[in-house]
């Protein structure tokens, strides 16, 4: 738990000093990503680090969000070390830096481009062998 409070910190820090709305954690949403980072590292192991190992991806992953009980699809952020993210620890300053270097990872944290419609109220996050990941949604 102590990880997952650091990377909300990191998240909820940035958020602030680009005058968005802290997020707050939320049991549902970590438990979808509690549940994508296990199926990654235990089924899927390599690859796009969004995907499912029933193959889900992109909004059909969303949406996975809808089938553990969150009232809508949200959006997701995903940090593993390659080539295999059950070979290294995964420091949640490592990711979250990781995230800011990538632009679409870096929208959905600041609601930019394909995300700025978007009002994000709750994060989700799980850290797990390697694999971090972090769902925002807008409840």
């Amino acid at each position: 738990m102590k990880e997952i409070i650091a990377l909300l910190t990191l998240i909820n820090s940035y958020r602030a000093d680009h005058g968005l709305n802290k997020v707050t954690l939320d049991s549902t949403l970590s438990v979808v990503a509690k549940a994508h980072a296990v199926d990654f590292v235990e089924k899927v192991k390599t690859g796009n680090g969004h995907l499912w190992s029933d193959g889900s991806i992109g909004q059909a992953a969303a949406s996975k969000s809808i089938e553990f009980g969150y009232p809508a699809a949200a959006a997701e952020i995903a940090h593993y070390h390659y080539p295999n993210p059950a070979t290294l620890s995964c420091d949640p300053k490592c990711c979250f830096q990781d995230w800011l270097k990538s632009p679409t990872h870096n929208d959905i944290l600041l609601n930019l481009n394909a995300a700025k419609n978007f009002h994000w109220k709750s994060v989700g996050i799980a850290i797990y062998k390697g694999y971090a990941c972090a769902w925002f949604g807008e409840y």
